[in-house]
């Protein structure tokens, strides 16, 4: 069968979603706009000026390289218009420049969001409707164009912010900050700038992150300059409307017995709690032939809802043609308008394709349909993950392990978010135990959510008893609960809004078997999204050759939640699940601390596929909220936008389970999982008193951020220069006192150290393994020791500090004077 992948594999070879940098120009571009911004057409308007006013910036930014060929605008649902091409395989969710509500902590303040390495492509930009509509911003932020190919260089290139340089590099594209339009090259930078290029990306500069590092470092290096200036970007606007879905289920032999009742209970939850209200749906069985078991049906009410599970397969056998499952699922689609551009199939197989998916494949890509795949168990075709791929759709396994209840949560995933959270479906837990005992556990119910809350019980054979117990003390018992013996389900429904608080469930099993409850809920307010939590890995595919990182966001309407526990659990479809804990420690795999984003990296790898689930609560009651924002003074000019502030948590205990989108691990023919080094320090900070220096850092793994490492070397210099290009030939630090603690434990070692007063000295520091394997040399510090004067020079710096003191107070008067009467006008402009 090998050679009819052949061509196959050649169209599924990468992604029709995504930007891609084609030629000079760059394509694919999506501009979502969340449905919480109101209909306003000079948006777009406003949007497509920027772009094309942003395009020739980039041009003259790249040395007349590259351009902005074309744009996809995503509008929301409600918005009304006869004018608008129906969206096919794009997303808000996956959208590389987002516009909604302002973030609490940026206000207007355009950002990208970015926590992976220096030069990996990142999340999102985000911009605020006022961004574009207030024209008085303009005056913060500078030309709309200047501010997006700054922004672009983080979200494509990876790059950080490179403020407070010496050089004539601070004069960046960025707004106010200058009319220049450069990006900044080695002969130009300054690596000893403290700033997050040089914290990030190894002290170098902008210019040569984009050309070594990022995912478009190769197509440029072989990219020649244009000879004349490029066309203006081309702009479509396009609308998601209803949703359509068509589940496309395997019924062949090998789905018999537990597996085709799993796939009946996983889309039974998906029917009954996941999928929104008005959404159209039909159901397509195959097997060694093709069977519409519903056409397209309007979910109305719970009766609705009702027929379209009374018509789920419960019967299987025959083999698996993949192709006549996905014509017929096409077929469905094509009923309400004669095409399935936008429409989403949910294809469910457990097998190898019994037919030539050549024959299929393609053209089911090609329809413009969003294509979700679910592989369940070891044998499902391999073709799975790149049809998702293509299409904007997600890849998730299950296995046959029941207690990771994976096909439900597999089915519970599959949402196209709109940017409003509070009517996306929240789950609260998904466990499960083998156990012929009680199996226990708590859920908490937090204020952001409650409505629509069920608890739904799996088991295999029978129950003895269950109890699901509210904060306040009332009792759900078994005769309270819709049981379906059938289907082996237990279901209880919790009218109106769940009370908050700590809801405890008993399940007695009377006999040995696999238990498992998944809770879900969405928010209890229209006007509060609820905390999310959204789970996924740095690479889809992975060799080996690049560290895995497992991410895990949790916030609440932009608002970082920090301080609680986060753990992943990756299972491969063969082998022994791994637990791992992520941290929110801004070290090892983690960009920031405190940020809401927790992170880690995945080292034990394993041949195959992998799903990804992540659990989450309140830490101790210790989880609290952080906005970061900025109050830089530009020009004169005070940005209207809040300082850095942590609040309380006060929605109290919270818990929240993701899936995340499956990856694989394909090792080339004997290679092994490499011996990673440890990870680079990236948060070395040193202190001077008199003679004594202090540094301390995070601790590094043996693997990584996992483990311990074996040692350390430290290393200081008087030349930033000799530090960073040459780390072994700098002075070396005694630290043979030194053991290292493990992974993410609090280092510090301090040493006397004869430094002359005013005297600037660099440091910096890499780790070692077991194997001798070295780290990447650390981020780079300085200290700088000043001596308190004495006698005589003290009182003469007395006088001095006091004479400067009532010039700068006399300075400070008047500059705030002037501020005053400018916030005045500004306060005048906006209210």
């Amino acid at each position: 069968m090998g050679s009819r992948f052949i061509v196959l594999w050649m169209l599924l070879s990468s992604s029709c979603t995504g930007i891609k940098l084609k030629g000079n120009g760059y394509t694919d571009i999506v501009v979502g706009i969340s449905s919480g911004v109101p209909q306003d057409n000079t948006l777009i308007e406003r949007i497509k000026d920027m772009f094309t006013e942003g395009s020739m910036h980039l041009f003259e930014a790249m040395d007349n390289m590259v351009y902005f060929r074309n744009v996809t605008i995503l509008v929301p649902p409600h918005w009304s218009s006869k004018n608008l091409t129906k969206a096919t395989t794009e997303s808000y969710e996956k959208a590389g420049i987002r516009i909604d509500k302002a973030n609490p902590g940026y206000g207007d303040d355009p950002y990208t969001k970015q926590y992976e390495d220096c030069g990996s492509e990142n999340e999102y930009i985000h911009f605020t409707p006022d961004f574009f509509l207030n024209d008085d911003l303009k005056h913060f932020y500078g030309s709309r164009g200047r501010v997006l190919v700054y922004e672009w260089a983080h979200l494509r290139w990876g790059v950080y912010d490179d403020y407070k340089q010496a050089t004539k590099c601070s004069k960046h594209i960025a707004g106010q900050q200058s009319e220049e339009v450069a990006f900044c090259r080695e002969d130009e930078h300054d690596a000893a700038a403290q700033n997050l290029q040089n914290e990030k990306c190894g002290n170098r500069a902008t210019w040569t992150v984009i050309f070594e590092d990022s995912v478009d470092s190769a197509a440029l290096q072989s990219l020649k300059p244009m000879q004349s200036p490029p066309p203006a970007p081309s702009f479509t606007v396009v609308q998601r409307m209803k949703r359509v879905v068509c589940l496309i289920l395997d019924v062949s032999g090998s789905m018999a017995g537990s597996r085709i009742l799993r796939q009946r209970q996983a889309a039974t939850h998906f029917l009954q709690y996941i999928i929104e209200d008005q959404a159209y749906v039909g159901i397509v069985t195959f097997s060694s032939d093709a069977s519409i078991l519903k056409k397209l049906t309007r979910i109305e009410n719970e009766t609705t809802r009702k027929e379209l599970i009374k018509s789920l397969p419960t019967t299987a056998g025959g083999g698996t043609y993949i192709c006549k499952g996905l014509f017929k699922g096409l077929e469905v689609l094509r009923e309400d308008n004669l095409d399935a551009l936008g429409d989403e199939i949910i294809f469910l197989t457990d097998g190898e394709a019994s037919d030539n998916l050549n024959t299929c494949v393609p053209s089911a890509i090609q329809s413009g349909a969003i294509i979700h795949t679910i592989a369940l168990g070891t044998s499902a075709a391999q073709a799975l993950r790149q049809m998702a791929d293509k299409t904007g759709g997600k890849f998730i396994i299950a296995t046959d392990d029941l207690t990771s209840n994976m096909l439900v949560d597999a089915f519970a995933s599959l949402t196209i978010p709109t940017g409003d959270y509070t009517k996306e479906p929240v789950q609260l837990e998904s466990t499960g135990l083998k156990t012929a005992d009680w199996f226990n556990g708590t859920v908490s119910v937090d204020p952001t959510v409650g409505n629509k809350t069920s608890f739904l019980i799996i088991f295999e054979s029978s129950l003895t008893t269950a109890y699901i117990q509210s904060p306040s003390g009332f009792i759900y018992s078994l005769r309270d609960m819709i049981s379906d013996t059938t289907a082996k389900t237990i279901t209880q429904k919790i009218p109106g809004t769940a009370e908050a608080g700590d809801w405890k469930y008993s399940i007695l099993s009377g006999r040995s078997q696999s238990l498992t409850i998944t809770v879900t809920s969405q928010a209890a307010d229209a006007d509060v999204p609820p905390i999310n939590v959204k789970a996924h890995v740095n690479q889809q595919v992975s060799d080996g050759s690049k560290p895995m990182i497992v991410f895990a966001e949790v916030s609440q309407n932009y608002r970082p939640v920090v301080n609680a526990e986060v753990w992943a659990t990756l299972e491969p479809e063969k082998g022994t699940s791994e637990i791992i804990e992520l941290l929110d420690n801004g070290a090892g795999a983690d960009a920031f601390k405190d940020d809401g984003i927790y992170s880690r990296y995945f080292t034990k790898l394993v041949k195959g596929r992998s799903s990804l689930k992540v659990r989450v609560r309140n830490k101790d009651g210790q989880s609290r909220f952080t906005l970061y924002g900025k109050s830089d003074v530009v020009n004169d000019k005070v940005k209207p936008e809040p300082s850095v502030v942590e609040q309380p948590l006060v929605v109290g205990n919270f818990t929240r389970t993701a899936t995340g989108e499956s990856f694989e691990v394909s090792f080339t023919s004997g290679k092994k999982t490499p011996n990673y080094p440890p990870n680079k320090i990236t948060d070395l900070k040193a202190e001077i008193k008199e003679d004594t220096v202090l540094l301390i850092w995070t601790a590094p793994g043996e693997d990584l951020d996992l483990g311990t490492a074996k040692s350390y070397e430290i290393r200081w210099s008087n030349d930033h220069e000799m530090l960073r290009l040459n780390f072994s030939d700098a002075f070396l630090v005694n630290t043979s006192a030194v053991s290292p603690q493990e992974s993410g434990s609090v280092e510090q070692h301090s040493f006397n150290m004869i430094i002359q007063n005013g005297a600037t000295i660099y440091f910096a520091i890499r780790s070692e393994d077991k194997d001798a394997v070295k780290s990447k040399i650390s981020n780079i510090v300085q200290v700088t020791k000043i001596l308190p004067a004495r006698g005589l020079n003290f009182i003469i710096i007395i006088i001095f500090v006091c004479v400067a003191t009532i010039s700068l107070c006399f300075v400070v008067v008047v500059v705030k004077r002037r501020r005053y009467f400018h916030k005045i006008q500004i306060y005048r402009r906006f209210f």
